[in-house]
């Protein structure tokens, strides 16, 4: 075997992307890279009870994106041709295949993450798009997606583009979102209500410092990751 037959051998063997696990622990959720056609979402009992379940099959690329609250369902996203013009949509266990829309096809901006909230109406995301003039824009602004009325608030509108996904609490009160308005190789740490009006920054550890942060199950602490020359601190 040629180093280029080697090379080409390892770049199509399956691979295992954003492993996810339920809030309730019985579940762990995602994305399987070359294992078939295309990319898809699978899922498999923490227990190893069973096989893992495949949740998705189509012709186009498909992403594991986030677990609903009650751990019965997964949100994914799918583009059209490799485009990252994503649209998300729910798949529940009990019905693998069935991919149910939540947000429009081939939109004109992009969408970061994407939660479903607690009370089963609100979709939260990320989306450089501004739902009143309808115009692609620069940065990435929070949204709170209505799935009944079809109204998008911003909850919070950072000065400049970013790609992180915002992170929901798992009480659905908050959201954690990173914004990089200091400088552009930096990320600070900001803090935004799902009910609107309040919107201030967390941690910031310097301009040009990269910061990332999850929630505790609680929804009262975090864990915060910084970056050094040398190595990343908790």
């Amino acid at each position: 075997m040629t180093d280029d037959e080697y090379l080409e051998a390892l770049l199509t063997l399956p691979a295992i992307r954003q492993p996810l696990v339920a809030d309730d622990g019985a579940w762990v959720a995602w994305t399987w890279l070359r294992a078939g056609p295309t990319t898809d979402v699978y899922v498999v009992p923490t227990d190893g009870s069973a096989a893992p379940l495949r949740l998705t099959q189509t012709s186009e690329n498909t992403t594991l994106v986030s677990w609903t609250p009650d751990s019965q369902a997964v949100l994914v996203a799918q583009d059209r041709s490799g485009n990252e013009r994503t649209r998300l949509f729910r798949v529940d266990l009990n019905r693998p295949g069935v991919l149910l829309p939540l947000t429009e096809p081939d939109p004109h901006y992009f969408i970061r993450g994407g939660q479903l909230h607690p009370d089963g109406r609100r979709l939260l995301y990320g989306a450089n798009f501004d739902a009143a003039t309808g115009a692609e824009i620069e940065p990435t602004w929070i949204y709170s997606h209505d799935l009944v009325s079809g109204e998008r608030q911003p909850l919070a509108r950072p000065q400049l583009g970013g790609t992180g996904a915002p992170r929901l609490s798992p009480d659905g009160a908050w959201i954690v979102y990173a914004r990089a308005d200091a400088h552009p190789a930096g990320r600070q740490i900001w803090l935004v209500a799902t009910a609107g009006g309040e919107d201030r920054e967390l941690f910031n550890f310097g301009p040009e410092i990269k910061v990332s942060a999850s929630w505790f199950p609680d929804s009262q602490r975090l864990v915060v990751l910084a970056d050094t020359p040398t190595h990343r601190r908790v």
